[in-house]
């Protein structure tokens, strides 16, 4: 056997025993597993996390829209109240009776308005609460992501707190979380 096989067999045989004691230096490989698991955690909790937050902007954009949609109708009804009124006006100045069904639309309409105006603040009212939510989401998923590039920096500089730092801010996160998830529902 040559000098070189030789060393290639010494090479082989420290390679095996770093991946057997793991390559913290005499760490342990279950610490790597535990950083994996972790990592992984906090992955499926930031993409949780993200989910919602979409799912929520979603809502506050459908609500948005909706409400436009309504103030679109508003406007165009109060087009038509003053139409109907500057028609009543001219019909009065030229002594023509003013049609009953024209006052029976503007007062429907009128009608229509002031529940219009009541459906529009509880649609405020809801939009801010999906507003915030998604905010909530939206910090909750920026926390897991921190954590779990805090948590995978643990195996490269091996430094076993920053596993812990890493595991705190997902437990952070998992607050937040829960705290939209109460919003949510």
């Amino acid at each position: 056997m040559s000098e070189f096989d030789e060393s290639a067999e010494i090479a082989a045989e420290l390679a095996m025993e770093s991946v057997g004691e793991g390559s913290t230096g005499g760490g342990s490989l279950s610490w790597h597993r535990l950083v994996a698991f972790t990592t992984l955690v906090l992955a499926m909790l930031a993409a949780l996390s993200a989910l919602l937050a979409g799912m929520t902007a979603g809502e506050v954009l459908f609500d948005r829209t909706e409400e436009i949609i309504d103030l679109t109708e508003a406007v165009s009804d109060q087009v038509r109240v003053e139409v109907l009124k500057a028609k009543h006006q001219l019909l009065a100045a030229a002594g023509v009776p003013v049609p009953p069904e024209d006052i029976a639309e503007i007062e429907a309409i009128e009608a229509a308005e002031k529940d219009l105006e009541a459906a529009q603040e509880a649609a405020r009212d809801k939009t801010f609460s999906a507003e915030n939510t998604h905010l909530v989401f939206g910090i909750a998923a920026t926390i897991f992501a921190v954590s779990i590039a805090v948590a995978g920096m643990a195996v490269i500089v091996n430094q076993q707190w920053l596993l812990a730092a890493g595991g705190l801010g997902g437990l952070i996160g998992l607050g937040i979380l829960g705290i939209g998830l109460f919003e949510f529902f």
